[in-house]
């Protein structure tokens, strides 16, 4: 009995004779001229305004195209048919998107605001699954320094997230956009901790900004019930204490 383990043969050609390379290329071929063509014929998008709706129709089609490329017991017409279907589809369901505000948001879904008033909306980034920090990625990756800048910040459906700031009369004290591992340890009280000094201190959790008094206990966030404090403020004037 032959060793079928690391047969480098049957890794790098298989146990199909090594004529099926160029049927391969000719399956190729056939199903990527056609889908060309096929979306060819479809409305463009630019990739990155993708919904979750359609990239998981590409990832539909990637299945669709490549299982008939190299599997000999697929033929090609199943992979057509199965391309074309989900191209109809597709255009089915950007047909129903168009026809009303009610479809649209069933399709595409809506945009989830992620922060407000210059503090996190929690419940917002609970119902998109995003931490902490992949809201101050995104934020960071706009330029913005602290949360008091921002107004209004939504996760569009495609992922990608729209940022109302404030005007610069109008922006406020706010949690710094700083990483995690980049705050030192000192900055950092928790609920049973006394306040060592007079002045204003976010919550780490949602950035409410809360002014506490000196010698009294740091107690919970009135806004989201946790109990990590920052001491480390952005102000309007980009000085922080």
């Amino acid at each position: 009995m032959n060793d079928y383990s690391f047969d480098l043969q049957r890794i790098f050609i298989g146990d199909t004779p090594l004529l099926f390379i160029f049927e391969i290329i000719l399956r190729t071929v056939i199903l990527y001229a056609y889908a060309l063509l096929l979306f060819r014929l479809l409305p463009r998008r630019n990739m990155g305004n993708m919904t979750q709706l359609e990239v998981m129709l590409i990832i539909a089609l990637g299945s669709a195209l490549g299982d008939p490329m190299f599997y000999p017991d697929v033929p090609l017409l199943h992979g057509i048919v199965v391309i074309t279907i989900i191209a109809i589809i597709n255009q089915i369901l950007a047909w129903l998107a168009r026809r009303g505000d009610r479809w649209e948001m069933i399709i595409e879904g809506d945009p989830v605001r992620v922060v407000e008033a210059g503090q996190l909306d929690l419940a917002g980034m609970a119902s998109a699954s995003l931490t902490r920090e992949d809201v101050f990625m995104q934020l960071r990756l706009a330029e913005h320094k602290h949360l008091g800048e921002i107004e209004r910040a939504y996760i569009e459906t495609n992922g990608t997230i729209s940022i109302y700031p404030y005007d610069k009369d109008h922006v406020r004290p706010g949690v710094p956009l700083i990483p995690l591992p980049e705050l030192e340890h000192k900055f950092f009280f928790s609920a049973d901790d006394r306040v060592p000094e007079t002045k204003q201190y976010g919550c780490y959790h949602c950035g409410r900004i809360q002014h506490h008094n000196e010698d009294h206990i740091f107690g919970h966030c009135e806004r989201c019930h946790q109990q990590k404090w920052l001491s480390f403020i952005a102000h309007p004037s980009h000085k922080s204490h």
